[in-house]
């Protein structure tokens, strides 16, 4: 499926949000997660992609999003882009970038200050990220509304690798927002760097 319009995007410490969405919506637990895209369903497949030494698990009924592209506002651009969806608003982007430092557990609080300030610029209010993990990696996440006016809202984790940086950014309107979360927390359950 082809995407027809333009992402904003924003790149934090050369790491890209695609920029629609983002929000106050509540994460979902896997308590709730439907069937489908619970971590070992037999309902889901598993993303592996030639340019990402990263694997995870997506729902079955998810396509690859052929046609995407990124308008660059900040930073540097991706090694690699790709998506997994339901259709162009409604999706799990993911990109890889080269990074020019090793972001480690080390230097992270030395970084989020610059990389806060980069999604900020995009979101246009001040926004900072939630230190997290995901398969034992340092990784920063946010949730910004970027298209308010199309409840389009996005659900961005950044996660670091040494001098990789990996994006999944997961984007919902409001119609497919619980499915697209429910997707986003399998994704991150399973994340695997290879």
């Amino acid at each position: 499926m082809k995407l027809t319009r333009t992402l904003p995007t924003l790149l934090a410490v050369a790491a890209l949000v695609a920029g629609c969405g983002g929000g106050d919506e509540e994460e979902s637990s896997s308590s709730s997660e439907p069937a489908e895209v619970q971590a070992g369903a037999e309902t889901n497949e598993t993303f592996s992609e030639e340019g990402f030494d990263i694997t995870f698990e997506y729902p079955e009924d998810f396509e690859d999003i052929a046609g995407l592209t990124f308008e660059s506002e900040a930073g540097a651009e991706a090694g690699a882009t790709t998506a997994v969806g339901l259709d162009g608003t409604n999706l799990i982007a993911v990109q890889r970038f080269d990074l020019t430092t090793e972001i480690t557990d080390q230097n992270f609080d030395q970084v989020k200050p610059g990389i806060d300030q980069l999604f900020s610029q995009v979101a246009g209010e001040q926004v900072s990220g939630q230190e997290t993990e995901v398969a034992g990696l340092p990784a920063l996440e946010y949730e910004v509304t970027i298209d308010q006016a199309e409840d389009i809202q996005t659900r961005a984790v950044a996660i670091f690798d040494s001098d990789t940086e990996y994006l999944l950014n997961c984007q919902a309107g409001a119609e497919q927002r619980e499915l697209i979360l429910a997707a986003c927390d399998l994704a991150l359950e399973t994340y695997e760097p290879q």
